[in-house]
């Protein structure tokens, strides 16, 4: 059995061959959110306020198509380790059109049911910040479907073994977005609705190019036309991951809203600074959430092989990679605090809030987060899917808001109490996923019945 901790040219070669586009695509993403606060700032904190309260809502809505995104990775990566190439393009046509079936009914939705979608979030904050939501809302919702069309296709296209190539869409995504807000805000002085209106214009340009990838295809993966009619043969495996997965963020991410509005109680200033500190947190963890989502398509490859011990080994490299990777990015961090919080607010009560919490977060973040959400990604690479799922909605419930109720709402020591509800939720995921990845139970599941072909 070769060393588990052992990396050969060949291993480098092929984590780096993964994981440096996927780290470039998730700077990418994280930047933006940061540069969506900071285009805002200058309409005031109200404006940045309901930016990062209205967020973890778009946050809950997109976990559907990304769940599914997950779902077509691991089963395009298996299917792909079997040698059935032609299934990877059913596969991939297949998700897409179910993610538009789930965008389009929760753009209905949430038009129909805006207003107590809104008072159930803001409660008593100021009407400004109503007003600022309602409009930052309404645009999210309608680049829904478009959004989804860009996230799974862009999933598809890495389980296929081609994240450069999915690296490119989010380039163009995102670089649409930063240059046409930029625009609105300096040279239009539109503010919100401009950046609004820059994020439903982005979001359509990267589906249009998303489809056109799928349809140019590559070596493992060709989508020649999308079949409206969903078969059952193809979806299943995919909802073996993805259903589970998707009912998992749908309370994980209901829960951290309902956390964040924890925040409401203090006052717009600690709406603000907590939107923010969610801000950097996302581009501290951008190492961890590259390996996360880099290691499906490897580890899940070997698995589609029947290659355990090999999956296993894969497995750890991405945690080792992961929590080393986070170590530097908290570092960096806590050394350029002062200059980041700066970039969204220039308000002592906001930054001192801010770097409150950060003095504990970047201790925090190398030790546990790579174990508590890189781990559950490889076990999910075999499709051991609904234990992951379990244990999540249990952290959640239990740690999460549980721990986070009392330190705002009866303790009172404000935001910090947040964030010591998801530390609680950090360890409560490892003294669960670390037995079951080290015992090897998860290599035990099959994701996709049948022979394999040859490669």
């Amino acid at each position: 059995m070769k060393k588990l901790f052992h990396m050969s040219r060949e291993d480098i070669t092929e984590i780096k061959g993964m994981c440096i586009p996927v780290f470039v695509e998730q700077l990418t993403i994280a930047l933006m959110a940061m540069l969506v606060s900071a285009m805002v700032k200058g309409s005031g904190m109200a404006a940045v306020a309901a930016v990062n309260l209205l967020n973890s809502l778009v946050m809950l809505f997109q976990q559907a198509f990304t769940s599914i995104g997950v779902g077509v990775t691991v089963v395009v990566a298996q299917y792909r380790g079997r040698g059935d190439l032609q299934a990877t393009g059913h596969a991939t046509g297949q998700t897409v059109m179910l993610s538009v079936y789930i965008a389009s009914f929760l753009t209905i939705i949430g038009f129909v049911f805006m207003e107590p979608i809104l008072g159930m979030i803001l409660a008593d904050s100021e009407a400004l910040v109503y007003s600022y939501s309602r409009t930052y809302l309404a645009f999210n919702l309608a680049s829904l479907p478009f959004i989804a069309i860009y996230t799974v296709s862009s999933a598809a296209i890495r389980g296929s073994g081609f994240p450069r190539t999915s690296l490119r869409a989010t380039l163009l995504y995102n670089g649409a977005y930063a240059v046409m807000g930029v625009i609105a805000i300096t040279v239009f002085n539109a503010g919100l609705i401009g950046v609004s209106i820059s994020l439903l214009a982005s979001r359509i340009i990267a589906a249009v190019y998303s489809i056109w990838l799928l349809h140019r295809g590559n070596e493992n993966m060709t989508v020649k036309k999308l079949v409206f009619k969903l078969q059952k043969n193809i979806m299943t495996p995919v909802f073996k991951v993805g259903l589970p997965l998707f009912l998992e963020q749908l309370l994980f991410q209901g829960g951290k809203l309902i956390t964040q509005t924890f925040s409401v109680a203090f006052g717009t200033n600690a709406i603000a600074a907590n939107g923010i500190v969610n801000n950097i947190h996302t581009l501290q963890i951008v190492p961890g959430t590259t390996c996360s989502n880099a290691a499906p398509p490897i580890v899940g490859k070997y698995c589609g092989m029947g290659d355990k011990e090999e999956a296993k080994r894969k497995g750890f490299q991405f945690l080792l990679l992961s929590t080393a990777t986070s170590l530097i990015a908290s570092m960096f961090i806590f050394i350029f605090m002062g200059p980041l919080s700066s970039l969204f607010t220039d308000v002592p009560e906001v930054t001192h809030e801010i770097h409150s919490v950060f003095m504990i977060l970047c201790f925090t973040v190398p030790v546990l987060w790579p174990w508590g959400f890189t781990l559950p990604s490889i076990l999910r690479s075999s499709g051991d899917a609904v234990f992951t799922s379990v244990v999540t909605i249990g952290a959640m419930i239990t740690m999460r808001i549980g721990i986070a109720y009392y330190f705002t709402q009866i303790a009172r020591i404000g935001i910090n109490g947040i964030w010591f509800g998801m530390y609680a939720d950090w360890i409560f995921r490892i003294v669960f996923f670390l037995p079951r990845f080290l015992k090897g139970k998860w290599l035990e599941k099959e994701l996709i019945k049948g022979e394999k072909k040859a490669a």
